[in-house]
């Protein structure tokens, strides 16, 4: 490597961890390089919901919410069932109100009522859930014009677009550098720090099958680009992958071309949440049973009760009178759209009779037909064994409906491990010198366990990305080694 490397930072992946990196190490005076395969930073930003989570805001306390980084950190820790790095939740935690306010700094519009208490995961104890109108496209509106201010033709960061990273360039045991290919050939970018920011793998059929046991087959809801090239190329160069054991699917989607493994950009989902959407139908495995009582609230006891089914997935089966109102079980279906969807006969059914549906959607007929006789007794006498508080609509107007749910990646939760500053670290433990990561490649279960913590994704994305930039621009990492020594 020249005495000089041509860049002071590189960081690998255009997502939200790393334009925040980006952004706030070109604010501070360093050069940047950073490498995006795609035409357009963003990442997941494009598709996610873009929920943020935080305690100790400036909104926080003009709503008069009084919330800590330590409550925070209790609440993380408990929904994760313990299994979440102690490390890095205390660094989202305490990071997490400073980036919030840098947001809103930025011109960040929150959506009215945040922030608010959300039941689509399992609640915190207190409101600190905040999004955008525009979900993390409101996210990215305030990042793309710090952005466009830093990444010009003279700016501090270059941006290079287009271009796929290939290798990590390692000297003396130190990450100097990162190959990459694009369109007008393969070159090389040195640096004294790397960060890898790619997301995560939730594109990545065989990788994911191949570090998911019994997972069973990948069905995607990520964007196509999130093929978890950075974690591949991290592990190439010795770093330790993790979590991937803490696995848990979102709960349903729809496969909406069977076998493709893909459910869709952006994905096209069946919220089985009475929290959100009144129950209207009756849930039930391949065998034909009921296994939950269709109106439980508590997302991680459903998440867990449909992953426990066979291939974790549950057909929801309803009849046409429960279509009067022009409502659906499915929020964003009509019932003119749901009739539509399945006349179509590819992730949904319609039959005049009970053992034509079993045979259409490929289910146990005789227990079929034994559920829903059980349910509209149940119905009738208005007591239900399975615990549903108000039992109905019955099932027996032709035609009848079966729309099949699967489990659903939307985040990955592998990934590379890091220290408490973020350092990559090897099978050993140690720190591979100049290498960092942030964001996604961490894997979810890093900062979640294996469940779904509310705003735990995008935020800690933006503040690792943040804390990253900030250190390595002035070099106050805590290995001096990154200079080159």
């Amino acid at each position: 490597m020249s005495e000089r490397p041509e860049h002071d930072l590189i960081v690998v992946g255009g997502g939200a961890a790393g334009m925040a990196c980006a952004i706030v190490a070109a604010e501070r005076g360093a050069r940047v390089a950073v490498i995006e395969k795609t035409e357009a930073v963003g990442g997941t930003l494009f598709l996610s919901s873009g929920q943020l989570s935080a305690a100790g805001t400036r909104r926080q306390r003009s709503h008069g919410i009084e919330d800590s980084p330590d409550q925070h950190y209790e609440d993380v820790m408990r929904l994760a069932h313990g299994h979440a790095d102690p490390a890095l939740v205390r660094l989202a935690v305490d990071e997490a109100p400073g980036t919030i306010d840098w947001l809103e700094d930025l011109g960040y519009e929150f959506a009215s009522g945040t922030p608010s208490l959300y039941y689509g995961h399992e609640p915190y104890s207190r409101p600190r859930t905040y999004w955008g109108p525009d979900g993390g496209r409101s996210v990215l509106r305030v990042l793309a014009r710090a952005w466009n201010r830093l990444a010009t033709p003279d700016g501090p960061i270059t941006a290079l677009l287009g271009h796929r990273a290939q290798e990590l360039i390692v000297e003396d045991g130190a990450v100097v550098g990162v190959r990459a290919s694009g369109p007008g050939g393969e070159i090389a970018v040195h640096a004294p720090a790397t960060v890898i920011t790619t997301g995560g793998y939730g594109a990545n059929h065989q990788f994911f099958e191949a570090h998911t046991p019994g997972a069973g087959r990948l069905i995607s809801a990520c964007r196509r680009s999130s093929t978890g090239d950075g974690i591949i190329m991290a592990m190439s160069a010795g770093a330790h992958f993790r979590g991937a054991e803490h696995h848990l699917p979102t709960v349903g989607g729809f496969e909406t071309i069977p076998g493709s493994g893909y459910a869709g950009e952006p994905p096209q989902f069946a919220i089985l949440n009475p929290a959100s959407w009144p129950a209207r139908a009756i849930h039930v495995n391949r065998a034909g049973e009921r296994f939950l009582a269709e109106d439980a609230y508590g997302p991680d006891r459903r998440e867990r009760a449909i992953a426990a089914q066979p291939g974790a997935q549950v057909w929801v089966v309803f009849d046409d009178a429960s279509l009067a109102d022009g409502r659906s079980f499915h929020p964003l279906l009509s019932a003119d759209a749901v009739r539509q969807v399945a006349d179509y006969g590819m992730y949904a059914w319609a039959a005049p009779d009970l053992p034509s549906l079993a045979a259409r959607a490929g289910l146990d007929p005789a227990g079929l037909e034994r559920t829903v006789e059980q349910w509209n007794r149940a119905v009738a006498s208005r007591h239900d064994p399975l615990g549903v508080s108000e039992p109905g609509p019955a099932i027996a107007t032709a035609p009848l409906y079966a729309f099949l749910i699967n489990p659903v990646v939307v985040i990955t939760f592998g990934g590379i491990e890091v220290d408490g500053e973020l350092r990559v670290l090897d099978g050993a433990g140690e720190p591979i010198r100049g290498l960092y990561a942030a964001g996604e490649a961490l894997g979810a279960s890093a900062l979640g366990g294996d469940a779904f913590c509310g705003g735990m994704a995008v935020t800690p994305a933006l503040s690792f990305g943040r804390f990253l930039g900030g250190r390595l621009a002035t070099r106050e990492a805590p290995e001096p080694a990154i200079a080159g020594g």
